[in-house]
């Protein structure tokens, strides 16, 4: 079966607890090079909608790599991506979840890019304001991730709309300035990000991980991969990075043969922002609740189907970094890797997937 969309896909399963984890990674561009044979493939939005509404005696849990929506206004969403069309298709990540219920009465939807963003359409969650500390440098991370690529992005392709570019550097000097970054190095930096996530919603979602073994997994690959940023860019100079602004502020376009300075931090930055979403989504996955039958009925109890609680599909769909991550746990724990699948030949995003592995699922297209 031939799937439109994402680039990589891999299928886990734990025994003892029924639990099935189906992971697509996915490129954050546009609809190009998805697989040429049309029809003979499905789309993964359709996939996935076809898999839900056939299988309405089945539980799932979907997790997508979004932020919640807000719930207050219309979403204006551009389908020029996998991501943003599985969102226009499910209408399904915010706190608004009684119309969804009644469609996907076996579906627990989960946007998991608890990051904030205050760029694009999407806002802050109420249920944060308790970590507020956190989640302002969360959410710098990921601004400055934002204006650096746009910055790159434009120079790259020399159409660059120079008001633009002058105002990300000014709010990325004052990131700069705000938490006194120039005066940072790299151990002092990700010692405070590590500090800042024991104080979070991340922290909250270990302890109600149902397993010690897997916390200590997951910790222990988030420290190792944070030391690894150490190690990398231990000769990195944030008073470097800092002068560099200030020179392109001053003067842009005499002095941007030296943005090349910037990209290193930009880099390190960018591995940054993606663990922090990677160890709060590996700590949704192994919530007790999520392995809890009377829990799970208690939710599900209103609808008119009888819901097979006692085996568990996991459906997460996420950028291919991400998932690189989140394999590096599962290899670490016991999940046996069922079935492995990437892009077929001169077809960057279509992915052939062996239609036995939902065997005792319904996939009729």
């Amino acid at each position: 079966m031939l799937i439109s969309g994402p680039i990589s896909f891999k299928l886990y399963y734990n025994s003892n607890k029924k639990h099935y984890i189906f992971i697509f990674g996915d490129e954050h561009e546009s609809l190009e090079h998805i697989c040429n044979n049309k029809s003979d493939s499905v789309l993964i939005w359709d996939f996935l909608n076809n898999l839900f509404i056939k299988n309405k005696d089945k539980f799932f849990n979907f997790y997508l790599e979004t932020y919640q929506i807000n719930d207050d206004c219309s979403v204006n969403i551009i389908n020029n991506d996998s991501i943003s069309n599985i969102i226009s298709t499910f209408n399904a990540f915010t706190c608004i979840k009684d119309k969804i219920k009644i469609k996907y009465p076996n579906i627990f939807f989960h946007y998991i890019d608890f990051r904030l963003m205050s760029c694009f359409d999407f806002i802050r969650n109420k249920h944060h304001i308790n970590y507020k500390d956190a989640y302002q440098l969360f959410n710098n991370i990921e601004l400055l991730d934002y204006y650096f690529l746009y910055i790159f992005d434009c120079l790259n392709d020399n159409i660059c709309n120079f008001t633009k570019i002058h105002l990300y550097l000014t709010k990325i000097k004052k990131i700069f300035i705000d938490y006194n970054l120039y005066n940072y190095n790299i151990n002092s930096y990700v010692n405070l990000i590590i500090d800042k996530v024991n104080y979070s919603k991340i922290d909250k979602q270990f302890s109600k991980i149902y397993d010690n073994n897997i916390i200590d997994k997951i910790n222990s690959y988030f420290y190792d991969y944070m030391n690894n940023i150490k190690k990398e860019f231990k000769c990195l100079s944030f008073k470097n990075v800092f002068r560099t602004i200030n020179l392109l502020l001053d003067d842009f376009q005499n002095n941007k043969k030296n943005i090349k300075a910037l990209f290193k931090f930009y880099y390190m930055n960018f591995l940054t922002q993606i663990i922090l979403m990677d160890i709060y989504t590996l700590a949704r996955i192994f919530k007790v609740k999520n392995f809890s039958q009377n829990v799970i009925n208690n939710d599900i109890s209103s609808n008119t189907y009888h819901i097979d609680t006692s085996i568990i599909y996991d459906i997460v769909y996420v950028g291919q970094k991400h998932m690189n991550n989140y394999i590096s746990v599962f290899n670490k724990l016991d999940y046996d890797l069922v079935f492995t699948a990437s892009t077929i030949k001169n077809n960057k995003r279509c992915i052939d997937i062996d239609n036995s592995l939902f065997s005792n699922l319904n996939i009729n297209i």
